[in-house]
């Protein structure tokens, strides 16, 4: 799987998580994500519900799919699918603090 360094008990949490919902989400097992696919996995109920928990509020989810797919392949890989998460939530706790301060 994805290994994380030195992350937070908290950032662990989330990439099991994002790790799930990837596997879940790509039917194919291409290890892949279309838009399509990425779409229905993140708007879930209940995958809205626990990645707010952790701290990712989602959004524009099709705006989220062009930011992480950086290479513009039209699809995203696991790597791809996480580290745009996690950047995502990094811009939240900056702009938490922003607003808090």
């Amino acid at each position: 799987g994805y290994m994380v360094t030195g992350g937070d008990p908290q950032t662990v949490k989330l990439v099991a998580l994002l790790t799930r919902i990837f596997t879940d989400a790509d039917e194919d097992g291409s290890g892949w994500l279309t838009v399509h696919e990425f779409v229905e996995a993140v708007q879930q109920p209940r995958v809205v519900a626990s990645l707010e928990e952790l701290g990712v509020v989602v959004g524009d989810v099709k705006l989220l799919f062009v930011r992480m797919d950086v290479d513009d392949s039209g699809e995203i890989s696991l790597r791809e699918f996480i580290e745009g998460l996690l950047k995502l939530r990094q811009e939240m706790i900056v702009l938490d603090k922003g607003i808090r301060a």
